[in-house]
């Protein structure tokens, strides 16, 4: 019932223009809008089409248990793994996708029924929620959300959600996980909060689409990125604030749904009276601006680490955190520290000041120092 309830989720999107399209379409349909394609061409048991892009790998005849995809194929990177590569393969148990590729289309490893371990690389930005139906890894896990993907560092990570159970009234995502992947809670008819943790980096287009019973949703600060119609159709969802880590939204991600005219047209409508809060020159700004919403300020963003908010991220923040930490320890007001000072205090965003955030702050400026390109 959820395959088919998602199957006509997409048609009506692609019928009136938001997401991706969801119908199955050949190589050519699916990338020539922006890249053109070649002919198809072997490289072993794999054929591929190229681009300017790069390389999609369109199918895989090989009958080993264990796969690992080029990252290039005569000097090319592999950017994307297309629709149906490795539909239905029953000899496929592990595959470890390298860095470089970036999209994984609709079903590319469907019903590969003996799949019990995926290595997804952080490069990975475009996973669909049907991706990997049927496959051994996510038949196993008897929990309302599923996950895929490990890394080479840590087996039992999840990185990417890619489904959940359509009865949930509430979530609770794992704390490995990095991404939602597109579709992802598509059709979680029942489902009237979700929290977003502080480990998500991304939502993917349409994550929470058709979520029409949705109402609350506390998007936490390190998320970056919120997808295509992420929350499209959700008409409960009346308002939504967003922490100045995001720094993108794309088209139709809150705030809109469609309404039916009554001859067989729908289109798209803005949420009556919704509402956007969050910080003065951020990407949330930004959006309801463009969206005619309604603006909450919540005041200056501020930057992760830079506690005394100088624009600089150095020994003196780290400082200020660990005064931070022995105050709170000895029971002591913090009171002398604005909200956004406490905010950019806890540098490694587990909800905590202590010393952990300081030494984050003080790795941060060593690298710095030594002309690398940190990441806080």
């Amino acid at each position: 019932m959820k395959f088919y309830r998602k199957a006509l989720s997409c048609i009506i999107s692609a019928a009136i223009g938001i997401g991706t399209i969801c119908l199955p379409v050949s190589a050519v349909e699916y990338y020539e809008e922006n890249t053109p394609i070649t002919t198809s061409q072997t490289y072993g048991n794999y054929t591929y089409q190229q681009n300017s892009k790069g390389i999609i790998i369109d199918s895989y005849k090989g009958t080993e248990s264990t796969v690992n995809i080029p990252s290039q194929i005569n000097g090319t990177p592999v950017y994307a793994i297309n629709m149906n590569a490795f539909y239905n393969n029953d000899s496929i148990r592990i595959v470890q996708i390298p860095e470089g590729i970036t999209e994984i289309v609709y079903y590319a490893f469907a019903y590969c029924d003996r799949l019990t371990l995926v290595t997804l690389p952080s490069s990975l930005t475009t996973l669909r929620s049907d991706a990997f139906t049927g496959t051994a890894c996510l038949n196993n896990q008897k929990t309302p959300i599923k996950y895929i993907g490990t890394n080479a560092f840590g087996a039992d990570t999840k990185t990417w959600v890619v489904d959940c159970n359509e009865d949930v009234s509430s979530i609770s995502i794992d704390s490995g996980a990095k991404h939602i992947g597109d579709s992802a809670f598509d059709t979680c008819y029942n489902l009237t909060s979700a929290v977003i943790p502080s480990n998500i980096i991304s939502i993917g287009a349409s994550a929470f689409a058709n979520c029409t019973k949705l109402k609350s949703v506390t998007l936490s600060e390190g998320i970056t990125t919120i997808d295509t119609s992420a929350f499209y159709r959700c008409p409960a969802l009346k308002s939504i604030t967003i922490p100045a880590s995001v720094t993108r939204i794309d088209d139709k991600a809150f705030g809109y749904t469609f309404k039916d005219v009554g001859d067989d047209t729908d289109y798209n409508a803005k949420i009556t009276g919704f509402t956007i809060s969050g910080y003065a020159g951020t990407a949330a700004e930004t959006y309801a601006k463009e969206n005619g919403f309604k603006f909450i300020n919540l005041g200056a963003a501020y930057t992760k680490g830079d506690v005394n908010q100088d624009g600089k991220i150095d020994i003196s923040d780290a400082i200020e955190v660990l005064n931070i930490y022995s105050r709170n320890a000895a029971g002591l007001a913090v009171s002398g520290y604005k909200d956004m000072q406490l905010k950019a205090a806890d540098a490694n965003v587990d909800g905590q000041i202590n010393i952990q955030d300081a030494s984050s702050i003080l790795s941060y400026y060593s690298k710095y120092a030594a002309g690398l390109n940190p990441v806080l």
